[in-house]
């Protein structure tokens, strides 16, 4: 062995040097992959991997969605004027909960609540809840599956809908992203 090379191996870790000599066969291949990933920049932060390019879906020139990158293609599903962007789930059997978390909805008398909806989409508006003149959104024009029917609950802080599904199929997120959901 030349210098180069011996000076090599001592650089190599007990676990590198396993897997070169064992192959697949080694105890610590499993663990043997490289992270390819950026370094950490020491931040508890979330850091911005990448960054897609938002195609302007409401304009003729770009109604053809062979053309729509995929942030435009989940941007349809959700609804552009929905105020409430943040919301919880859960997917049962034969139906599907949101749970909207609206502080102290529940106490105030003034709250107007309506649901509006299709087989595949459905509109939650709640008016005068932090003033008169307040309106608060939760859309999707389509609907990861199709539903039979919707109701809402109005809890002391926040807003239940259930969807009741036509199948009983499992969904992975409420909208459709194009083509990856059960709704027809």
């Amino acid at each position: 062995m030349t210098e180069s090379e011996e000076a090599q191996n001592t650089n190599t870790s007990a676990l590198r040097d396993n897997i070169e000599r064992k192959g697949k066969n080694a105890y610590y291949y499993a663990h043997g992959h490289k992270v390819n990933g950026p370094k950490w920049d020491g931040k508890p932060e979330p850091k911005l991997l990448s960054k897609e390019e938002f195609v302007d879906t409401t304009s003729s020139a770009n109604n053809n969605s062979a053309v729509l990158s995929d942030v435009a293609r989940r941007s349809l599903a959700f609804d552009s004027k929905s105020t409430i962007t943040s919301y919880a789930f859960c997917d049962e059997e034969a139906k599907v909960k949101i749970y909207v978390n609206l502080p102290s909805v529940g106490e105030n008398d003034g709250v107007d609540v309506q649901l509006e909806h299709t087989s595949s989409s459905f509109d939650l508006i709640v008016r005068n809840y932090k003033n008169a003149d307040a309106v608060e959104r939760l859309g999707f024009a389509r609907l990861f599956g199709a539903i039979d029917g919707a109701s809402y609950k109005v809890k002391k802080d926040k807003i239940i809908v259930t969807l009741v599904k036509t199948e009983a199929l499992p969904w992975a997120r409420i909208g459709d992203r194009g083509g990856g959901g059960n709704a027809e």
